[in-house]
């Protein structure tokens, strides 16, 4: 796999380079890079597979880079010492990041990511849904990208009634039954949603959105919600007032 390094710190470039060529031999860094500018013209000139993109530059951002590319679109590791920092807009995408301070683990974990090979089609969806998440001003019409093994699923927030966890896997549950199961932990489904007012946590186990609830169900002393596709969902006691 070959890769570049955009960063404008030459620190964090050294140190991506010596953890990259020390513990990934399969890995051929072609080019590295230290602005937007310089960026774009390494990237057109080396074409490579996997890119390490630092967010905030002195021309620019990493996201300014990724909407002045036209024809090669290579897979994306964002770099960034914010957690925080438009973190939203990257989950809502699929895309990779580690957080600086870099240490080899978060670099291995992105590498194996990347190595799950995605088509060009699924490339250009990436692209174009991680720019609507960054331009949109409305939450209608949202959506965002959930990759399993062999695929990619587009979410239509407006479609999405729960997502319920099983271990380290989550059941999306759709409109008209449509359910799809992903790879990512509830606690990651809810980082994507937090963008999103109408999604609120009522169970260890379940995230729902408010909008798809039809009922309030009391029996006893539980409470319970049932929603727009007849499911009936637990509401634990420490989310009750909520």
């Amino acid at each position: 796999m070959n890769i570049c390094i955009i960063d404008d710190e030459k620190d964090n470039r050294d140190i991506l380079s010596y953890i990259i060529k020390t513990y990934h031999k399969n890995v051929n860094i072609v080019g590295e890079g230290n602005s937007v500018k310089n960026g774009i013209k390494i990237i057109n000139e080396t074409k490579p597979d996997l890119i390490f993109l630092d967010i905030e530059m002195s021309d620019g951002t990493g996201f300014d880079l990724i909407s002045q590319l036209e024809q090669h679109k290579p897979e994306i590791i964002f770099c960034t010492a914010y957690n925080q920092f438009a973190l939203k807009a990257i989950e809502c995408s699929a895309l990779a990041y580690v957080l600086k301070p870099i240490i080899k683990e978060s670099i291995a974990n992105a590498i194996e990511k990347a190595n799950v090979k995605v088509d060009a089609n699924h490339k250009l969806l990436q692209y174009e849904v991680l720019n609507e998440q960054l331009k949109t001003q409305s939450k209608d019409k949202v959506r965002f990208l959930l990759p399993c093994v062999d695929k990619m699923h587009i979410i239509y927030i407006e479609e999405l009634i729960c997502c319920i966890a099983h271990s380290n896997y989550t059941d999306i549950h759709l409109e008209n039954s449509k359910k799809i199961t992903v790879a990512k932990t509830l606690k990651d489904i809810e980082s994507i949603l937090l963008n999103y007012m109408q999604f609120i946590r009522i169970h260890q186990s379940n995230i729902v959105n408010i909008n798809k609830i039809v009922d309030l169900v009391r029996l006893d002393n539980n409470l319970s919600v049932k929603l727009s596709n007849d499911m009936e969902l637990a509401v634990s006691r420490s989310k009750r007032e909520e």
